[in-house]
């Protein structure tokens, strides 16, 4: 059953102290992604734990949002996003990673080192 059906086009709901509204219905998404009041990410506080709120593309907003989005989508067309020679780097890195961690298959253990550092 969609949320649609059981919970009407717009509903609440409330996860600690934060509110969620969820819309169900494609004309008043559009309706709400038009509007000013829609324009930010909102304040979610366990995303603040991760560092200062303009921290990244995920959590910034406005023209600190634009700028970042903009400054990463050029430097990942430079390392060769969106061409082919990129797919076959991903998959060994890919590779790569699933090797390390089926080492540490079973056993309880760090995050691998792999995984917070890029490797050159």
């Amino acid at each position: 059953m969609s949320c649609k059906k059981k919970y009407y086009p717009v509903f609440s709901w409330r996860i600690g102290s934060q509110l969620f509204v969820f819309i169900c219905d494609f004309k008043l998404i559009k309706e709400a992604f038009q509007s000013q009041t829609f324009a930010d990410r909102p304040n979610v506080s366990f995303i603040n734990i991760f560092g200062e709120q303009d921290a990244g593309v995920l959590v910034s907003n406005g023209i600190h949002w634009h700028t970042i989005r903009k400054f990463t989508l050029r430097h990942l067309r430079d390392l060769g996003m969106g061409k082919s020679k990129i797919v076959s780097s991903v998959q060994h890195e890919a590779n790569e990673l699933v090797k390390v961690m089926k080492k540490q298959s079973g056993k309880v253990a760090h995050v691998p080192h792999e995984i917070s550092t890029a490797n050159y």
